[in-house]
């Protein structure tokens, strides 16, 4: 049994079940590998190409080329690609459970019906637009109880092909400027 397993069969076994990664979800992230040793060096190089179209690189080089063996250089030029992963994916792990921890417990009528906590990631189109200019743009009348000044977004769904709106494409909403600024980053001028 490798390290990396003994440790994870003690984590499971210890129950620290909170939100982490594990071998099994790292190497899931590995779609194809590569490999080159640089002619007359014990240089290897191992390319490993993820999921997301990103690539890690590892290296492995030996000090005496009488101790040269390609095998072992690749395994080694794979395990310090691999470890490149860890970091990387721990990275965005903890973007995901910070996001977690700026959100409001859950509470109230939905909690009390069973539900469960969610973290979704989409592509929207949006432009700024107040509250009364999406009233008006979908022909409805203003609440007593809202402010046609509140600042806010329109929001066109990217992934959406469902039409709710005539002249645009995909399904329109809006969202307050607080919420918006919250749960989305521009990526893209």
């Amino acid at each position: 049994m490798s390290n990396e397993q003994a440790l994870e069969n003690e984590i499971q076994a210890k129950g620290l079940n909170a939100p982490r990664l594990t071998p099994s979800l790292i190497d899931g992230k590995i779609v194809d590998e590569q490999y080159h040793v640089f002619p007359g060096t014990t240089l290897t190089v191992c390319v490993l190409h993820l999921e997301n179209g990103f690539t890690v690189t590892g290296e492995s080089a030996c000090a005496s080329p009488e101790n040269f063996d390609e095998e072992i250089g690749r395994k080694i030029a794979r395990g310090n690609a691999r470890e490149k992963i860890w970091q990387l994916e721990g990275y965005v792990l903890r973007g995901k459970v910070h996001l977690l921890d700026r959100a409001r417990p859950l509470g109230g009528r939905i909690a009390e019906i069973g539900g469960k906590t969610y973290l979704g990631q989409k592509v929207i189109h949006a432009v700024p637009m107040h509250r009364q200019a999406y009233i008006d743009l979908r022909g409805w009348s203003l609440p007593a109880d809202e402010d046609g000044a509140d600042e806010g977004f329109l929001v066109q769904y990217a992934d959406q092909d469902q039409e709710n709106v005539p002249g645009f494409t995909g399904y329109i909403s809006w969202s307050p400027k607080d919420v918006f600024e919250r749960a989305y980053e521009c990526l893209v001028e």
